[in-house]
């Protein structure tokens, strides 16, 4: 009689002692090895990577069930650190090892949080947390505000409230002050600049119309808010000179897979004048090679818009594709170049920061709004209409777009009017 032939599994693969596939056969995180290791793998780490990790996770998923835990479900973050603090107790752990212990078992939870095994973790306790829900609700029903600026306006919110006092009841805010609203601005607002407190005050404008509207304040104290005067046009934009930005696409290394995929995102920003959050969003289909347009996506409530594909962009953005971006199912374009390879995220200052200084550039500033600003700046130099500027940079109005008219002095000569001498 043929003896059952067992099937390998994923995670047999990464281990050849016999002892520690049987090991990893039974446990916590049996059901979920192989899982995981395809899924690590899929994201481009190393085989050694994906070892260390399994084996760090083993002896985590130990330390839980000698804790009392039965069921994965019940495994958090802070049990994780409770168990690495006890690997370190005991000498098994050093100091400069458990930040990195700790990200490969965080992996893990990420991995487990997103197929829906563990609990969501309960945020804390907070006494203001039905009012501020109340806001957020307000501002996403009433006033159609996004998601990553209410969380803001949350966040102020909250501060302010923080003001009163733990007992920051019905009551007491019924029986706010001017004098609260104003020393709460003028404390809150001494470490801020200019555009913060710009955005300190129309949140707490925003919040003082919300309580009022829904009976929690009896008067209307929204004219206690001091305004912060802004006058448009009163700056120049911050440009960075265009031959800084030659200089920094010149330095930029493209014999590497990171040279590659940095280049193409210079050339995008100098080119098309894109924001970062539209870089890091850009996918796959919103290049049409055929007609060579690039669909560049909507930005501060802006709308999508259309701009043609120079030769040039199109060009680096092919040559990174090929020979730089790692293997990915996402249509993301640009992604990070270590695993997990993912989009990227942040401000992207880095990127440009790095390639600038290798390109001899001084200017003090040199992060992505530089190069928009330079871009724009250049189009109108070159003749192109504001109308032309306002849909490159996705400007709703054209009055916005107007200020890049300060910096073209050229055009500013030529619009002087010679004055004829008047005899006394």
């Amino acid at each position: 009689m043929q003896a059952d032939v067992v099937p390998e599994r994923k995670i047999d693969r990464y281990f050849k002692w016999r002892r520690v596939r049987s090991r990893l056969c039974t446990g916590l995180l049996a059901p979920y090895w192989d899982d995981l290791v395809a899924w690590m793998a899929g994201q481009g780490y190393a085989r050694e990577v994906i070892r260390g990790t399994v084996q760090l996770t083993e002896a985590f998923a130990a330390y839980a069930v000698s804790q009392g835990v039965k069921n994965v479900a019940d495994l958090t973050d802070e049990m994780v650190d409770r168990h690495l603090d006890a690997r370190l107790r005991r000498g098994s752990l050093t100091p400069s090892s458990r930040r990195p212990a700790r990200g490969h078992i965080r992996h893990v939870m990420t991995f487990l949080r997103e197929r829906g095994l563990l609990r969501p973790p309960v945020p804390p306790p907070s006494p203001h947390s039905v009012l501020l829900g109340e806001f957020a609700a307000f501002l996403r029903d009433h006033r159609g505000v996004g998601p990553g600026t209410i969380k803001q306006y949350r966040i102020e919110a909250a501060s302010f409230l923080d003001t009163l006092g733990a007992d920051a009841t019905p009551e007491r805010i019924g029986r706010l002050t001017p004098t609260e609203v104003q020393r709460f601005v003028m404390v809150r607002a001494s470490g801020l600049t200019r555009s913060g407190r710009k955005a300190l005050c129309s949140t707490l404008r925003s919040f003082l119309r919300f309580l009022h509207l829904q009976g929690h304040l009896g008067r209307d104290l929204v004219a206690c808010v001091p305004v912060i005067p802004s006058f448009r046009l009163a700056r120049l934009p911050r440009a960075l000179p265009w031959e800084d930005v030659q200089h920094t696409l010149a330095a930029v290394d493209r014999s590497t897979p990171k040279g590659r995929r940095d280049y193409a995102l210079l050339l995008l920003v100098a080119t098309c004048g894109m924001r970062i959050g539209q870089i890091r969003a850009l996918q796959l289909d919103d290049i049409n090679w055929r007609h060579e347009t690039l669909r560049v996506r909507a930005a501060k409530g802006g709308r999508h818009v259309l701009v043609p594909l120079l030769p040039a962009v199109g060009e680096a953005i092919v040559d990174y594709l090929r020979r730089g971006r790692p293997p990915s199912s996402s249509l993301i374009v640009f992604l990070r170049m270590r695993a997990p390879f993912r989009p990227l995220r942040g401000n992207l200052y880095p990127v440009f920061e790095r390639n600038a200084r290798k390109g001899g550039v001084t200017a003090p500033v040199v992060g992505a709004h530089t190069w928009r600003h330079a871009c724009a700046t250049r189009m109108v130099g070159q003749g192109q209409s504001l109308k032309t500027v306002r849909d490159v940079l996705g400007h709703r109005s054209v009055e916005t777009t107007f200020i890049y008219t300060k910096v073209d002095l050229e055009t500013l000569r030529q619009a002087a009017l010679d004055w004829p001498e008047v005899s006394p």
